[in-house]
This record gives C-alpha cells, structure tokens and sequence, in this order.
C-alpha cells in the first residue's frame, strides 16, 4: 500500500496557496506544480524513510564494510576509516554503474522477448 500523506501534504499546502491574495498562482497549476513537488520531494522521502531498495542502501553497505573491517581487525588486517570510506565510495560506483548498464539491456531484453500485451 502507498503512503499518500506526503502528497495530501503537498495538496494541502498547494491549495493554501493558491487561496492566498499574496501568492500569484491559479488553481488550474496545481496539478503540474503539485507533480514537480512531488517529483522533486520523492528521492528524499525514500531516503529518510529508508524504502529505498536493500542493494541501494548506504546502511547495508556500511554494516556489510564494518563487519570485513572488524573481521580483518580479529585476523590481523585493520582496516582505516581512510580506505572503508573509499572503498565504500567505489562499491556504491559500482551499483550506480551496474544499475546504469543494466536497465536498458534487461528493458530491450523484455522488449525483445514480449509476444503479447501486458493485460490490464
């Protein structure tokens, strides 16, 4: 289920606006700035709220350098914060780069393998 309060929000405050002798908007914008909030608001909701997929989060891949860190700290191989942050860096590189790469190949492939409509 969505949460739609974020949007309720943004509506809530838009109308406010729009009903303000102060503010220069009409009532007809309010779709199309109420979709640039909203387009604009969404990649920080899903950052402060951590809905952001498991691969993508910077809290898995902290936990996951932390836990290589220690495990190398108990055999003998410490690691510095200098190099957990860079390789932290590179490994989030790497995802943006697979997640690039990988989205047009798989979406031509779904093209490529479709035979019929989605039904809807």
């Amino acid at each position: 289920m969505e949460d739609n309060r974020p949007a309720a929000a943004v509506d809530k405050a838009l109308e406010s606006a729009a009903a303000s002798p102060h503010i220069g908007m009409d009532h007809v914008d309010l779709p199309a700035v109420r979709a640039r909030v909203l387009k604009e608001l969404e990649p920080t909701l899903v950052n402060i709220t951590n809905n952001e997929p498991i691969w993508q989060s910077r809290v898995l891949w902290g936990a996951l350098l932390s836990a290589i860190g220690a495990t190398g700290a108990l055999i003998g191989y410490p690691l510095s914060e200098e190099l957990q942050s860079r390789l932290l860096e590179t490994i989030m590189l790497w995802v943006t780069i697979g997640g690039l790469v990988s989205g047009p190949i798989l979406t031509a492939w779904g093209r490529l393998r479709a035979r019929k409509p989605l039904p809807l």
